[in-house]
């Protein structure tokens, strides 16, 4: 098959069945994801982290606290478990955590970690956790168990259509989906004006790369945007061997120079 006829048949594929596409696409995604880990030690780094601090506990930053379950374990957890993980996005999450809220959604949970770190900071307050990968759904369900957060439901996919029938303001939303943000964060499809965002944005996944996801909330929301700042080594990961501390904090991200933050506060 050539790769022509390779990519009409994907691109068919997604038109026909698009939950199936988008479930197979994010597990071949993750399962590179974790091939590639493993070739650089990451599995073996996380042991060494959970060695050192005698548990798969988040040792600092907003989610202290937080533990991870066994299944996640060969993963590369250590950025998450210093409490270095986003760390430029600390201060905002904090500040959202003395707001109130009646829906908190993670879009893209992968293990969980926003999703039942959030869950703890707000334990009176439904979150629902979603992603399209059979593995990242059944870890969250285990983490949100694991550390006590019967708030937490974990689902499939989030649409526009699920938006408009679920969404209960005010709400606290997280995007992280790999580009997908520029399709569901359209407040000309759903009402986001008494909601708090806090969106990663991938501009180099965009089908439109000129899409400006900020002009679409200065209206109605105060608008933030944080720049990718890797996070230093010695200050995070100083209860590490030194050799080890670069590794710890590094999150591998292969878009860093474009990526950022647009956090969208409600106006009050």
């Amino acid at each position: 098959m050539t790769s022509k006829v390779k990519q009409i048949a994907r691109q068919i594929f997604q038109i026909v069945a698009p939950s199936r596409y988008a479930s197979l696409h994010a597990a071949r995604s993750r399962r590179f994801s974790e091939s590639y880990e493993k070739s650089c030690g990451c599995d073996k780094l996380t042991a060494e982290c959970i060695e050192i601090f005698g548990s798969a506990t988040v040792q600092a930053g907003p989610f202290k606290g937080l533990e991870f379950p066994p299944d996640t374990h060969h993963r590369h957890l250590a950025p998450k478990l210093l409490g270095s993980y986003e760390h430029i996005i600390h201060s905002k999450i904090k500040d959202f955590a003395s707001s109130s809220y009646q829906q908190i959604l993670d879009v893209g949970s992968a293990e969980g970690y926003y999703a039942v770190g959030l869950a703890l900071l707000h334990p009176d307050t439904q979150v629902v956790a979603f992603d399209t990968d059979w593995w990242a759904r059944d870890v969250t369900r285990k983490s949100a168990a694991l550390n006590g957060s019967p708030n937490v439901e974990v689902v499939g996919a989030c649409t526009p259509t699920w938006l408009n029938k679920n969404l209960r303001p005010p709400a606290l939303i997280v995007l992280d989906c790999e580009g997908y943000e520029f399709t569901l964060a359209n407040p000309d499809v759903v009402d986001f004006s008494k909601c708090d965002l806090i969106i990663e944005v991938h501009p180099n996944q965009a089908s439109n790369r000129e899409a400006d996801i900020a002009s679409r909330f200065q209206d109605t929301h105060d608008i933030d945007i944080i720049d990718w700042k890797s996070p230093a080594p010695d200050m995070w990961a100083s209860r590490l061997p030194k050799a080890r501390r670069r590794q710890a904090v590094c999150e591998y991200r292969t878009d860093a120079n474009d990526q950022y933050w647009l956090v969208a506060s409600r106006q009050r």
